[in-house]
């Protein structure tokens, strides 16, 4: 069988991988605090024809010659996110809250109890007065326990204030804190994993995790009360990416019918 098969093949998979990602970033275009990704190539293995060698250093008269590979298609070398900042809204709602600072994350329980992360900071209070996400999982303190107004019918104007912490007035009209966000980064921020619903799950890949609130050491993030983060998505850029990955996929499909329409002619000598 002719290599450019196999090539065409790889292009094939690698582009429609490309495109899978692609339109997944062009889906998440209205997801608070979503991350693009990119798509990244390498090279497959060369079919060596003839190895190299250096030049007779005791007769002159024979030089030496390169190489002689031919490759074997591509490879999709990595997926990553691009974990820079969306834009920022303000939405007038005293429990939404943004993170204007990349590399730092909101601490979530899981229904497992293990801790999850995000940066979308559209949260609300359940029943029992716990600061939950929107799919209800609990918000986690700088102490790791979950954010709580006891009582919440004895209190108005629940909020979130700029260092994080969850107030709310008592009947006397006294500002009362219940507690602070808790906030995470990460030494490898590129390792954590997608988990869905706006949520990453730590991996061996993330390194040291260090917990604290606004404004500790090592935490001089800005929080900003009322603000959602926006997907970071450029609509511009993917509908260009889509176009190359598009091409990219017609091409490696014409390779493939060039190198049948070879094998056809070599089937039609035997007639």
């Amino acid at each position: 069988m002719l290599n450019s098969l196999y090539s065409g093949v790889s292009g094939l998979r690698a582009n429609q991988t490309y495109l899978d990602v692609i339109a997944n970033n062009v889906s998440n275009v209205n997801t608070s605090a979503f991350k693009a990704s990119r798509v990244t190539f390498a090279d497959a293995m060369s079919l060596l024809k003839q190895r190299g060698f250096a030049a007779d250093t005791v007769n002159d008269t024979i030089g030496g010659r390169n190489m002689m590979q031919v490759g074997r298609g591509t490879v999709v070398s990595s997926i990553d996110i691009i974990n820079t900042l969306g834009t920022f809204t303000n939405t007038n709602r005293s429990l939404d809250v943004a993170i204007e600072k990349a590399g730092y994350y909101f601490m979530v329980q899981d229904t497992d109890g293990s801790v999850i992360y995000t940066r979308a900071g559209n949260f609300y209070l359940d029943n029992e007065g716990n600061l939950v996400t929107s799919f209800g999982k609990k918000v986690l303190g700088a102490d790791g326990n979950p954010l709580k107004i006891d009582d919440p019918q004895n209190y108005t104007n629940h909020a979130i204030n700029s260092k994080g912490e969850l107030v709310a007035v008592d009947a006397d009209g006294v500002l009362i804190s219940f507690g602070t966000l808790g906030l995470a980064k990460f030494a490898n921020e590129d390792g954590l994993e997608r988990i869905g619903s706006n949520m990453y799950r730590t991996t061996d890949a993330v390194g040291e995790i260090l917990t604290g609130v606004s404004g500790d050491p090592g935490f001089e993030t800005l929080l900003s009360e009322s603000t959602l983060e926006l997907s970071n998505v450029d609509l511009s850029q993917e509908f260009t990416n889509m176009i190359i990955a598009q091409r990219a996929y017609q091409s490696n499909a014409r390779t493939i019918s060039k190198s049948d329409s070879i094998l056809e002619e070599l089937v039609n000598l035997l007639r």
